[in-house]
């Protein structure tokens, strides 16, 4: 698991003590801004709790589709997850620089971006397991800039 960049070690954190961190920014329609040591705990509740479950599945609502993929790739990086090495399937007409939704199955590969009309700005998050007493969740929305 990569730990956050950070002259500041990153808090150690149980599972419990990391879904605790994020659902207080779940169900949150455009993410908060976050001080510096808001961003290192809320960076290691996500590792914990991605590292917990089977599959993940993220998802970038942003302003732009640049700002999208840089967010998508910085927390796919911030939480050791490869990304396909292809650019995302565009489903959508992009001109004039629209707002964009993002999505990546880690696991089957889909990865895809399409024009967004929405208000919702920041990550989603979707943890599943196998087992219905594992990790089934879904975090978010988390700034965009959660990994630099």
């Amino acid at each position: 698991m990569t730990s956050p960049s950070s002259s500041t070690p990153a808090p150690r954190l149980t599972l419990a003590e990391a879904t605790q961190v994020l659902a207080a920014l779940t169900n949150i329609d455009v993410a908060p801004p976050l001080s510096g040591g808001q961003r290192l705990l809320v960076q290691r509740a996500l590792q914990v709790v991605t590292a917990a479950a089977d599959r993940l599945i993220l998802g970038i609502c942003a302003p732009d589709l640049p700002q999208a993929l840089a967010s998508l790739r910085a927390i796919a990086a911030g939480l050791g997850q490869p990304l396909p090495e292809e650019e995302p399937e565009l489903r959508g007409d992009f001109s004039g620089n629209p707002a964009a939704y993002c999505k990546c199955n880690l696991e089957t590969g889909l990865f895809y971006a399409s024009p967004y009309g929405g208000e919702h700005r920041g990550i989603l998050v979707v943890c599943q397991s196998a087992d219905p007493a594992g990790m089934n969740a879904i975090y978010g929305h988390l700034p965009l800039d959660l990994f630099p």
